[in-house]
């Protein structure tokens, strides 16, 4: 009997991990119509990843804050994995725009002028989307600083 996989992401809002994923499989077709593609299931396992803050992190950004740098945090994750990390990290203030690379392409141009001040969670992005986003803060008159990965990136 061939087993047929299936892994399911969790999207709740788990305060131990940035991202989970569940492990579970049925011993049934998969494509039988009308039925939940999640019924019968047999329970795995769980993996969870979780980035860990260094204690200096949060005191950083907040220091960056109240000389007025605006923090943003452009990351490859799903919306809801960068948005914890953001939280965690304190870098989403008051006013703050979160926002995946496919809503922001879906964007007018004046809605982009409009958000890009606001942005601060930018998921879902590649290194050609971070260059595009880049490139509007400059266009913008903007000074951009990276740290990370990101800060190996080179932008001219």
């Amino acid at each position: 009997m061939r087993a047929n996989w299936i892994v399911a992401s969790i999207t709740d809002d788990n305060p131990h991990w940035n991202s989970s994923s569940h492990f579970a499989y049925r011993d049934t077709p998969t494509s039988q119509p009308g039925k939940d593609p999640q019924h019968d299931l047999t329970y795995i396992d769980m993996i969870g990843i979780k980035d860990p803050v260094r204690s200096s992190v949060p005191e950083t950004v907040r220091t960056c804050q109240r000389v007025v740098l605006f923090v943003r945090k452009v990351a490859g994750d799903n919306i809801l994995t960068a948005f914890k990390i953001v939280q965690e990290r304190h870098i989403l203030s008051e006013g703050g725009l979160d926002m995946e690379v496919p809503e922001f392409r879906a964007l007018s141009t004046n809605e982009k002028k409009l958000a890009i001040p606001r942005l601060q969670v930018f998921a879902r992005s590649s290194p050609a989307d971070t260059l595009v986003l880049v490139a509007w803060l400059k266009e913008m008159g903007q000074v951009v600083a990276a740290t990370a990965d990101s800060a190996r990136r080179r932008w001219r």
